[in-house]
Order: C-alpha cells, then sequence, then structure tokens
C-alpha cells in the first residue's frame, strides 16, 4: 500500500485497488455466516412476531408441524425447501467463503 502511496495514488484508489481485492473473501465469509445465522434464526422471530402475514420460514415450518403432527415427508420437504435459498448462496460465493476460512485459520 505504501509503494502505491509513493507513485501518486490516493487514498480512495489505494483502497478500491489493493484493500477491497484483500478483504472480499472475508468479507463474503463473515456475510455467508451472517445470512446463515438470520435465515435459521427462530427464537428472535418467535417471542417477537405476532402477526400471522410476518412469520418466518421457521416459524411457519414449526406452525406446520403442529398442524400436521404426523405428516414427516412433508415437513422434511418444506425444511428442504427452505435450505435451497442458503445453499445457492453457499454455491455462489463457495470461492470466497473457502479462502475467507482458510485465511482465517492459518498463521503467517
Amino acid at each position: 500500500m505504501e509503494a502505491a502511496r509513493i507513485d501518486g495514488a490516493s487514498h480512495l484508489r489505494v483502497f478500491f485497488t489493493i484493500a477491497m481485492p484483500l478483504s472480499w473473501p472475508a468479507i463474503i465469509t463473515v456475510g455467508v455466516f451472517a445470512f446463515r445465522e438470520t435465515w435459521d434464526d427462530f427464537t428472535w422471530p418467535f417471542l417477537v412476531i405476532q402477526s400471522d402475514a410476518m412469520r418466518t420460514i421457521p416459524l411457519g415450518i414449526r406452525t406446520f408441524q403442529q398442524a400436521e403432527l404426523s405428516n414427516f415427508p412433508h415437513i422434511m420437504a418444506l425444511t428442504t425447501l427452505a435450505s435451497i435459498p442458503l445453499a445457492v448462496f453457499y454455491f455462489l460465493f463457495q470461492r470466497y467463503f473457502v479462502r475467507g476460512v482458510a485465511a482465517s485459520g492459518i498463521k503467517e
């Protein structure tokens, strides 16, 4: 970064051409973990949401499970459908995610 500054690059140019490309794996890794945590969250929406129209996917699956007590094939189909967006999100950013996880565990 110092070399770029010596060559006359502005602070923004150094940030966007050097720092950001190096940071993308870490940013994507945090994004994947944050998306997974919010997508699978059950407890907080269960405590806060009162309206049926605002229900999240895990709450909807729970409501369906209570209505259809022994209909496990349908419940498993719903959980599989609910996991598809997370799988698509992971596969789209897999390259960055693996780099970010690998970089976080390597000492230099």
